[in-house]
C-alpha cells in the first residue's frame, strides 16, 4: 500500500509538470500584403490616396474598370488586430489517455470583410464577408508520443464578377506535435498568392514563427493555385517552448514578480515595508487553459504578511488554505488574478474571521514582461 501511495504522488506530480507541454496552438493566415511586401505581386499592389493599399486586378487589361480590392496592408504579424483574407486557429492536444484532440471541433476558420474599391480614388464601392468553403481538419493520430493531424482550408472573394465561382485561396497542413521534446513539425502546401504565415505556441506562451511566405506569383495565378498548379510545399521543424520570462505587477507597488521557466515559477512578493519573500511554485494548467500557482500560508509567510505571533497561531489552527495566482495571456497581455488569505481581528486582537483564498473576488493585475 505504501508503494501504491508513492506511485500515486509521482503520477500526480508528473501530470502537473506535463500540463504546459501537452497542447500546442496553431494559427495560420493568408493575407494580401502592402506594396513593400508585395514580392511576386509587385505592380498589382499599390498605395491608395486615402491611405492603405489596394490590389488592382484590372492591371492585366486597363479597359476593365474597378477591379480593385483593399489589401490587408501589412507584412508578417502576430497582432490580433491585423486582418487577413483567411484565418485558421486551433489547439492540438496529446491527452493523458494517449488520444489526440483538436479544439474547437468546428469553425476553426474565418474569412474577413472584402472591400471593393474605386481604382482611382480608393472609395469603397461594395463590401462583403468572404466565404469559407473548406475548414477540414481530420481526426488526430497518435504514435510514439507524437500527435498528428491533417487539414485543408479554402475560401474566396465573393465580390469578383465570378462570385462564388471565383478562384479560391487554398492552403493545407500536416502537423506533428511531440510534447515530450516540445518539437513541432509542419508540412504546409500553399499557393503562389497571397502571403501566408503560420505561428505556434504553447498555451499562454509567445508565438513562434513557423512559416512566413510572401507572394511568389500574381493574383491572377489564383486560378492555377486552386488546382495546385502553382503550389509550394514547405517543411519546418521548430521548438515551441512553454511560457518563459520575468513578469512584474506595475509600479509603484510592484507587489509581485514571477520568474516563469516552463513548469516552475520563482514567486516573489514585496510587502508595504519593501521586504520580499520568494517561494518556488509548480505550474498547474486548468481546463480553460489558464495557469495556477499556489503558496502555502505557513508560519514564515504569515510572519512576512505582518501577523503577530498570537494571531499567527490562531490562523494556523484554523487550517489556512494556500493563496494562489491564476495567470493567463489575454491577446498579448499577461493577466494575474491574485487570491490571498484575509484575516480580521476583534477588539482584543484575536482572530475574528478567516476568509480563505478564492472566496472573495480576485484582485486583477497586469503583468509587465521584463525585457
Amino acid at each position: 500500500m505504501k508503494n501504491l501511495f508513492f506511485l500515486s504522488l509521482i503520477l500526480i506530480a508528473s501530470s502537473s509538470l506535463q500540463a504546459q507541454s501537452n497542447s500546442v496552438e496553431i494559427w495560420m493566415r493568408a493575407f494580401i500584403p502592402n506594396p513593400q511586401n508585395a514580392a511576386g505581386g509587385s505592380g498589382y499592389i499599390n498605395a491608395i490616396p486615402a491611405g492603405g493599399s489596394s490590389i488592382s486586378l484590372h492591371n492585366i487589361n486597363p479597359a476593365i474598370p474597378n477591379m480593385c480590392y483593399a489589401t490587408d496592408d501589412r507584412g508578417f504579424s502576430t497582432d490580433n488586430n491585423a486582418t487577413s483574407r483567411l484565418e485558421t486557429k486551433f489547439i492540438l492536444t496529446l491527452n493523458q489517455d494517449g488520444t489526440g484532440t483538436v479544439s474547437p471541433s468546428s469553425n476553426r476558420t474565418v474569412a474577413s470583410l472584402t472591400k471593393k474599391l474605386d481604382c482611382t480614388t480608393g472609395a469603397v464601392l461594395d463590401q462583403k464577408i468572404g466565404s469559407v468553403d473548406k475548414d477540414y481538419i481530420g481526426t488526430p493520430a497518435v504514435a510514439d508520443g507524437t500527435v498528428q493531424v491533417l487539414g485543408q482550408v479554402q475560401g474566396r472573394n465573393l465580390l469578383t464578377p465570378a462570385g462564388s465561382q471565383s478562384p479560391s485561396i487554398d492552403y493545407s497542413f500536416d502537423i506533428k506535435w511531440t510534447p515530450s521534446t516540445t518539437t513541432l513539425t509542419v508540412k504546409t502546401t500553399i499557393g503562389s498568392f497571397p502571403a501566408f504565415e503560420l505561428y505556434a505556441r504553447q498555451p499562454n506562451g509567445k508565438w513562434v514563427a513557423v512559416v512566413q511566405q510572401l507572394p511568389s506569383g500574381t493574383p491572377w495565378a489564383l486560378g492555377g493555385d486552386s488546382f495546385g498548379i502553382n503550389s509550394t510545399l514547405i517543411i519546418e521543424t521548430k521548438k515551441v517552448s512553454g511560457i518563459k520570462g520575468i513578469f512584474k505587477t506595475p509600479s509603484p507597488e510592484q507587489r509581485f514578480t514571477l520568474e516563469i521557466q516552463d513548469k516552475t515559477v520563482k514567486w516573489t512578493e514585496k510587502n508595504s515595508s519593501g521586504v520580499t519573500l520568494t517561494k518556488e511554485a509548480t505550474i498547474r494548467e486548468l481546463p480553460d487553459g489558464k495557469f495556477r500557482i499556489e503558496r502555502p500560508n505557513t508560519e514564515d509567510v504569515l510572519t512576512f504578511l505582518g501577523f503577530q505571533p498570537s494571531l499567527r497561531a490562531e490562523i494556523l489552527a484554523k487550517g489556512p488554505e494556500p493563496s494562489f495566482i491564476i495567470f493567463y495571456r489575454n491577446n498579448e497581455k499577461m493577466i494575474a488574478e491574485w487570491n490571498g488569505l484575509i484575516a480580521t481581528k476583534d477588539a482584543n486582537a484575536h482572530l475574528k474571521e478567516l476568509i480563505q483564498p478564492g472566496v472573495r473576488p480576485a484582485k486583477i493585475y497586469d503583468l509587465l514582461e521584463t525585457p
